[in-house]
């Protein structure tokens, strides 16, 4: 009996041994002081020179960019310490849609043509390919203690602050496209010896792009000047049905003249509408009275909703290069109700693109 009670207790010693050892090395997540900090990357205008070059898996030259030179405060949940390391970490609610060479590429929001790969780094000079775990920042002293400021400084070289921007064409287009201060990607931190098993849920750094891709191959849509087309005047008692046109209202025909350069001739092209469309009836565009919204269609009559690319509609280019897109307008009641008296109209972008 004694002997097994000797075991036994030598057996908890070791056990509580174990645990204490691992308590000593404590990591933490960091939240910024004040909020997350949003920074600013400039892209600028990337022109691609090559027609051939505008196609789907193009992909551009990397591009270094940095933010502007600041700092932040941050605040590690943890004990023990003070820690040599904090951990930098790289994530996006971005969606992957393809992964090449270690690189994931993601969608980016209201941009149909472009994907983003993102690279971030550590003051080593290595890069990582968003996302990625947490990285130490090569600090060569234990200056970070837990519970209290922490300065980081952000911009020039250091961890975290240079993002290496990749590009790839997901769809041809005409013209350019734009990236206007769009989000591509947040960075976190965590202190301690090791990384901790993750983040936190708040972001020290919001990133953000602007910027811009030209391609050789551009449209202009009537010579670069505006297409105003009247509509008339309507008794205000022919709305009476939400969604429908207008009685016995005849709709207007026009012509949209499209000249194209560096684009083969007999190319199949498409234009669509982009504009405000109306809250209650988004088949139709806005307009100054709530009661009415204007429709766009093609010649046979299918509805050109805004900002709805499966409603464009094709056309062919002649030997020239050019084209003439007939299209019609009307317009609806969006509620139902007869419009109060009055002038109304409505303004929209017609885009064109590769079939």
């Amino acid at each position: 009996m004694m002997r097994r009670l000797i075991n036994l207790t030598l057996s908890l010693l070791c056990l509580v041994g174990l645990l204490s050892g691992v308590a000593q090395a404590d990591t933490g997540p960091c939240n910024p002081e004040g909020g997350t900090v949003s920074a600013s990357y400039d892209y600028g205008n990337n022109t691609i020179t090559e027609p051939d070059q505008n196609a789907v898996g193009t992909i551009i030259p990397a591009i270094v960019l940095q933010a502007p030179s600041g700092s932040i405060n941050i605040v590690c949940s943890c004990t023990g310490g003070p820690y040599q390391w904090l951990w930098l970490w790289g994530d996006t609610t971005l969606p992957l849609e393809e992964t090449i060479n270690g690189l994931n590429y993601f969608g980016v929001p209201g941009n149909e043509y472009l994907q983003v790969a993102l690279e971030s780094n550590t003051s080593g000079g290595t890069y990582y390919s968003f996302p990625f775990d947490g990285k130490h920042n090569y600090s060569a002293t234990k200056a970070y203690k837990c519970g209290a400021s922490n300065a980081i400084a952000i911009g020039s070289t250091h961890t975290g602050s240079m993002l290496r921007v990749t590009l790839r064409i997901k769809k041809s287009f005409i013209g350019s496209s734009y990236l206007a201060s769009t989000y591509v990607g947040s960075t976190y931190w965590t202190i301690g010896d090791v990384a901790a098993p993750s983040h936190g849920s708040i972001a020290a750094v919001d990133m953000y792009i602007s910027g811009s891709v030209t391609v050789p191959q551009n449209c202009t849509v009537n010579a670069g000047t505006q297409i105003v087309v009247p509509l008339g005047d309507i008794f205000s008692g022919d709305f009476t049905t939400a969604g429908d046109k207008a009685k016995n209202y005849t709709p207007k025909t026009f012509n949209v003249p499209v000249e194209c350069n560096s684009v083969n001739a007999y190319a199949q092209l498409s234009l669509r509408v982009q504009g405000t469309p109306s809250s209650s009836q988004p088949q139709a565009l806005e307009t100054g009275n709530p009661d009415v919204g204007i429709v766009i269609a093609d010649s046979d009559g299918k509805v050109l909703a805004p900002n709805d690319a499966t409603t464009s509609t094709h056309f062919t280019l002649d030997a020239s290069s050019k084209a003439n897109v007939s299209l019609q307008t009307y317009p609806i009641s969006t509620t139902g109700k007869a419009p109060g008296e009055g002038t109304f109209s409505s303004l929209a972008l017609l885009r064109v693109d590769f079939d």
